[in-house]
């Protein structure tokens, strides 16, 4: 039977609920029989993996720089970070142009994030998704200092920094001197300042959270298996509670799911009939940022994997043995036993950036990240860069500049514009203003909503309040690994061609993300795939999610671990030590 479940409608929105038995469910390899189809995995990830990782492959070399610099005039280069950011706009930078190139960062290794939860319960060694930051560092002029910056300031070009490792020297602090900072920083969690959740939640983004999570989670299986313990314990100790319905709450759910229902169940048999692994969400979908075909395709995946969903739902109080949450729904909190949580949802400044926004109040008006121009240059600053999850790009507004864009659009000169002639405007100016890309599919009915007096033509008037209507479609650039390695990309090439000479980016073109799709691992070896021409769930997309995460890597030797892992963990299982 699978598990039992019930829908709770309330006037707006549907709430499920998915009460989960393990005894009922089985998906773990047993015997030696079984073993021969986990051979058949291997042959699968090796070669399907391998395969879309080879057709996915499409890498444009850039130009390289004809800028020729006197040493004298070459500029001295700090780059603070060592993620996707930064890795990209280190690895697509050309050294010689510059005096020095410096690197800072707290960590030495350049972490693989859309991997992490599978790090976090033994699909992957945690030593798999991690690449030496030195090695990817070329050019007798570049530096790496393992230290944190702990100020900036703009006025004299100069940053503070510490080494923050356990051994120290007598005087942990040292300045730097810049004359182009690079900042691909990160960010920070957003607890919303729940009562208790940096006390007793456990979070996924660092390469230590890794082991520090997976130990707990063994250390409850191994509690729950004591003699003495009571019902109520063992439920308390073996409920655990992810709380975000992203990517990473999603993903990091079905991971955890997988390692139950295919390796623990092996071992600790007689405690999952107290097992529970609950979702808590905001939305009333998980993926919400996703297509709502790609939204639902993981609901109905969460529901057949036995995984309790909470929509619409809210968590407003986390303690060692429990966590509260309010169910919107309904209008009632509710607090449900547990000595896990995992917190997985929202994204805010980190200290150094929080002081750099301060230093720059006059020009840094958005709390949760560094605002940047279109070239992602720090508004307030004139040589200062950000990219990542620490920055949002201050979007160009098609309002801006109506004038001279109704006149490019009225093609006949009449100072009215026909339907013709506006789907025509669009589609010429959709490249430099992306929001007019998203009014597509009602571009027609836009048009008429505008067009006060029905005449079939816009005024001046008319279509000014519709580009204003338009630039609110406009949304900040998704916190994805996807988006910072365009912009350290990106922010390579202004260096080599551009800034490495003068300070100037007049003849630079903007910063234009380009999106390529997104995947979601949802658990059972099933993955979703959000393209803008197809929606795509199953083992297909897990193979395919597979081998793009294989293309992504910047080593052989991450290539080759990450695969070997895969395999083993298909034929041999995960690890259960814990230590």
């Amino acid at each position: 039977m699978l598990p039992m479940y019930r829908r709770v409608l309330s006037s707006s929105k549907q709430v499920l609920r998915v009460q989960t038995n393990y005894s009922t469910i089985n998906r773990s390899y047993s015997s030696k029989s079984d073993n021969r189809k986990r051979g058949k995995w291997l042959w699968w990830t090796l070669v399907g993996a391998t395969a879309t990782g080879v057709a996915l492959y499409a890498v444009s070399r850039p130009k390289k720089s004809k800028l020729v610099i006197p040493d004298n005039e070459k500029k001295t280069l700090v780059v603070l970070g060592s993620g996707w950011g930064a890795l990209n706009f280190i690895k697509g930078l050309e050294p010689h142009l510059f005096k020095e190139v410096i690197v800072v960062s707290p960590t030495n290794y350049f972490l693989f994030t859309p991997l992490l939860p599978s790090a976090v319960v033994g699909t992957l060694n945690p030593l798999s998704i991690v690449e030496p930051l030195r090695a990817h560092i070329g050019g007798t002029n570049v530096k790496f200092y393992e230290a944190v910056c702990t100020s900036i300031d703009t006025q004299n070009n100069t940053i503070t920094c510490e080494d923050s490792s356990a051994l120290k020297p007598n005087d942990p602090q040292f300045s730097l001197n810049y004359d182009y900072l690079v900042m691909s920083i990160g960010s920070g969690t957003n607890t919303f300042n729940t009562p208790g959740v940096e006390e007793n939640c456990f979070f996924v983004k660092q390469i230590t959270d890794a082991a520090k999570l997976k130990n707990h989670i063994l250390d409850c299986f191994e509690t729950a298996s004591l003699p003495h313990l009571s019902e109520e314990e063992r439920r308390k100790f073996l409920h655990f509670v992810v709380v975000g319905g992203g990517p990473t709450g999603v993903e990091f759910a079905a991971e955890l799911q997988d390692f139950i229902l295919e390796d623990l169940k092996h071992y600790y048999g007689a405690v999952m009939p107290y097992v529970k692994v609950t979702l808590v969400h905001s939305n009333d979908h998980l993926l919400n940022t996703y297509s709502a075909e790609i939204s639902q395709m993981t609901d109905n995946t969460f529901l057949r994997q036995g995984i309790n969903t909470l929509f619409s739902a809210r968590v407003t109080k986390v303690t060692p043995e429990s966590v509260s949450v309010f169910d919107k729904s309904a209008g009632q909190t509710i607090e449900y036993p547990s000595a896990t949580c995992v917190w997985a949802t929202g994204i805010s400044q980190t200290p150094l950036a929080t002081q750099l926004s301060s230093s720059l109040a006059e020009y840094q008006k958005n709390h949760r990240a560094l605002t940047t121009n279109e070239h992602l240059r720090v508004l307030g600053t004139n040589n200062v860069f950000a990219l990542g999850d620490c920055a949002t790009v201050d979007q160009r507004k098609l309002y801006s500049t109506w004038t001279s864009l109704f006149e490019k659009a009225d093609k006949d000169g009449n100072g009215l514009l026909t339907l013709e002639e506006f789907h025509s405007f669009a589609k010429s100016v959709s490249k430099e203003y992306p929001q007019m890309k998203v009014i597509f599919p009602r571009l027609e009915a836009i048009f008429q909503e505008h067009d006060k007096d029905q005449s079939g033509e816009l005024s001046t008037k008319e279509f000014s309040a519709l580009l204003a209507a338009v630039d609110k479609e406009l949304t900040a650039f998704p916190a994805t690994a996807q988006v910072a390695s365009q912009q350290g990309k990106y922010v390579a090439q202004l260096f080599n061609h551009h800034l490495a000479k003068e300070n100037s980016l007049d003849n630079a073109k903007p910063f234009k993300y380009n999106h390529m799709g997104s995947f979601a691992y949802v658990g059972g070896n099933v993955a979703v795939l959000d393209l803008e021409s197809i929606k795509l769930g199953g083992f297909v997309a897990w193979i395919m999610w597979r081998g793009a995460y294989l293309n992504q890597q910047f080593s052989v030797r991450s290539m080759i671990s990450i695969a070997y892992d895969w395999c083993s963990t298909h034929v041999l299982g995960r690890d259960t030590s814990r230590f």
